[in-house]
This record gives structure tokens, C-alpha cells and sequence, in this order.
């Protein structure tokens, strides 16, 4: 049942677990401690909590970037163009950065704090630097396939949607 799952594999790996030891079998066992995965609601309050902090911040950095720029001419085209190529460079960076650091760091933003989900790695760690900027990049592949790639997680036993299948993560319960 659950020999295609990347913890089962890793636990018949190492596991030194075995009937004899601990009075069930090794798959049994290994079923009890199986993380249980963070639901689609959980999630998607977890991504509304993170959007108002980011709007938040990014409300911020617009207004810095706009006094900043105020000579700006931007009654001209270009200088609305320079405002708004600025405006979208700063908001996408820290985007990306919010999520890879604090996924990096220790697999929660700040919504999936409250929330009490947090995204491992098929070891179980926190995903690394890569992984969390790879999750991140994969948000458009969710994006593009018409919010299917989110959704897909409704349908998948492991509960992992596009964007954690590409980095290999898993959303889970704390």
C-alpha cells in the first residue's frame, strides 16, 4: 500500500524496526508514523495569511519606490514604465524571497506558523535552499495548468500538489 511513498522507502532503508521489536510489522509501524499531510483549507488560509503580510510589505515598498522616483518623469511614458518595471521587479523578489527563506529556514512562513503546517523533505527536514526556490519557481506550473496544479492535491493520496512534486516536499502537520 505504501511501498511507492519516499518516507516508506527510506524507512524500509533504515529502519532497524521489525515484528520481533516492536510487536507489529514493519509496515503497520511504519503506517502510525506517517506524518499526516496538511488539507487543502489549511493551506489555503496559510497562502491568505501570507498574501496580507506580503500586501503589507509590498504596499510599503511601493510607496518607498514611488517617493524614491518622485522626479521621475512620469508624465512620459517611460517614466511610468520605469516606475512600474521597478514596482514589479521589488514585488516579485521579495515574493520569492519570503517563501525560500522561511521554507529554507525552517519549512513554515508565518501562515503556516499559525496554522500549524510546515513543508519537509522526503527525509523529513526542512526542504534546502534549492528545494525551497524550486518549490517556489513551480508555482507557475500550478498557475498556468488553471489552479489545477493546487487542486491536485484534493486527488493525490500524499496530499502534494504540482509545485511540491517537482521539489520533492510534502506539507505537513505539526
Amino acid at each position: 500500500m505504501y511501498e511507492g511513498h519516499d518516507l516508506y522507502k527510506k524507512w524500509r532503508k533504515n529502519s532497524i524496526a521489525s515484528h520481533w521489536y516492536w510487536g507489529m510489522e514493519s509496515d503497520d509501524l511504519f503506517k502510525v508514523c506517517l506524518p499526516v499531510a496538511g488539507g487543502f483549507w489549511l493551506r489555503a488560509a496559510a497562502w491568505l495569511i501570507d498574501k496580507i503580510i506580503l500586501t503589507a510589505i509590498s504596499l510599503f515598498f511601493l510607496l518607498a519606490i514611488y517617493l524614491a522616483g518622485a522626479d521621475f518623469p512620469l508624465q512620459k511614458d517611460s517614466g511610468i514604465l520605469i516606475y512600474g518595471l521597478l514596482s514589479f521587479l521589488s514585488l516579485e523578489i521579495l515574493r520569492v524571497a519570503y517563501y525560500v527563506i522561511f521554507h529554507a529556514t525552517d519549512g513554515q512562513t508565518i501562515g503556516k506558523a499559525v496554522l500549524g503546517i510546515k513543508v519537509i523533505d522526503a527525509d523529513g527536514n526542512p526542504p534546502t535552499l534549492w528545494q525551497a526556490y524550486r518549490r517556489r519557481m513551480a508555482h507557475f506550473f500550478s498557475i498556468i495548468t488553471f489552479g489545477l496544479g493546487y487542486l491536485w492535491m484534493i486527488f493525490d493520496a500524499k496530499k502534494q500538489t504540482l509545485h511540491d512534486k517537482i521539489a520533492d516536499t510534502y506539507v505537513v502537520l505539526i
